[in-house]
């Protein structure tokens, strides 16, 4: 075995366990297996693998030089992994970082008759940084959806009951047809407009819609909202 075969294995059983044990939570099926099954043989593998070449390394006198080596490559890799498993709140921070070092994004007027102007984005949607039980989720204002379509990553961060959801209304996206799920939403909030006990659904695992939609079940609970060129006007009530 060369010397730096090692280190290959070494490194590459590194980033199995890391990315198995975050996977551990994830959803869905791939080669016919739940991922979270999968993940779980994974890094117990990659324990075994672990061991056995640093009973390997130790016997050739090798494990101080390539451990000092490894121990940088596992640095980068939990990084990265930290940064996957709080993907949800990095995008959180940074959207309410570009919410305020934006100003004209949102803009809301008195508390006691909230007034929220959303600018155009480069794609042509309103895109506005909306708060799901005090969770800062991106969404985008979509009139024709009949009711608050939320992503599973969106519910996730919102605090909903994922586990016992029944994904059984029928509904149409932009990425085409799917199912999913009836919750209700507590506190849903766009700038200074506050609506509370929103009907929601939640879009089923492995469909292709990328970003919530802020549809009727919210925008019927507005005094108005029109597009004046490039602006949405929202317009709330003393209690929406």
């Amino acid at each position: 075995m060369k010397s730096s075969r090692p280190f290959v294995i070494l490194v590459t059983a590194v980033a199995v366990l890391v990315l198995g044990f975050g996977a551990r939570e994830q959803s869905g099926i791939i080669a016919g297996m739940e991922i979270a099954d999968l993940a779980g043989v994974s890094w117990r593998l990659a324990l075994v693998t672990i061991a056995g070449t640093l009973a390997y390394l130790m016997y050739h006198g090798q494990l101080v030089e390539v451990m000092r080596t490894v121990l940088v490559w596992v640095g980068l890799l939990t990084v990265m992994a930290l940064g996957y498993t709080y993907r949800i709140e990095i995008a959180a921070l940074a959207h309410k970082l570009l919410g305020e070092s934006i100003p004209d994004i949102v803009q809301a007027g008195r508390s006691d008759a909230p007034r929220v102007e959303v600018k155009r984005g480069s794609g042509g949607d309103f895109s506005v940084p909306a708060e799901l039980n005090g969770k800062r989720v991106r969404m985008i204002v979509d009139t024709g959806a009949t009711a608050v379509v939320l992503t599973l990553d969106a519910a996730r961060a919102a605090g909903l009951p994922l586990d016992f959801l029944r994904y059984d209304v029928p509904v149409e996206t932009a990425g085409g047809r799917t199912r999913a799920a009836s919750v209700v939403i507590e506190k849903l909030s766009v700038g200074g407009i506050v609506a509370r006990k929103v009907p929601a659904l939640v879009a089923e695992p492995g469909n292709k819609l990328k970003v919530s939609l802020l549809g009727m079940t919210f925008l019927s609970r507005l005094d108005s909202f029109e597009v004046r060129g490039d602006k949405m006007v929202m317009r709330g009530r003393p209690e929406s």
